[in-house]
């Protein structure tokens, strides 16, 4: 077998589409958006639906939510003041990855470090931009 990466080498790994199947079937992706960087969060969540996730949604300041209510349609939005809001959304069983990280540059580093490591908890797919590594340093 070949090694080059081509459909033959990943088709099998992908799971197959159910006619009846719900978009919570194939997963529901979370990003935490920034008050005043937005593009990397939008570009995260466009890449989630592009790969196959059945919905997403970036929690983002109010300030800043209707940029990215205007990126993409099928991209949902929720407004979220405090990073708080976007841990309690983490735990709710359908979201299956969470993405957190980008233009987080001000986020408080405390809370920002206590929301990583309560989400890394989860111990539920998780992927950590820079930003979001940078406020564990030390730790």
């Amino acid at each position: 077998m070949s090694l080059e990466n081509s459909p033959d080498l990943w088709r099998s790994a992908l799971p197959r589409l159910k006619p009846d199947g719900h978009k919570y079937d194939r997963g529901h992706v979370i990003v935490l958006g920034a008050e005043t960087l937005t593009g990397a969060a939008c570009l995260a969540a466009d890449a989630a639906m592009r790969v196959g996730a059945g919905l997403c949604t970036i929690y983002a300041p109010p300030e800043t939510a209707l940029v990215y209510r205007f990126f993409k349609p099928y991209i949902m939005v929720r407004e979220c003041a405090l990073i708080g809001t976007f841990v309690h959304a983490a735990t709710d069983p359908r979201p299956l990855a969470v993405v957190m990280g980008m233009g987080v540059i001000d986020v408080d580093a405390v809370a920002l470090r206590q929301a990583i490591f309560e989400i890394l908890a989860l111990n539920r797919p998780t992927v950590l931009d820079a930003e979001a590594r940078n406020g564990c340093a030390g730790n």
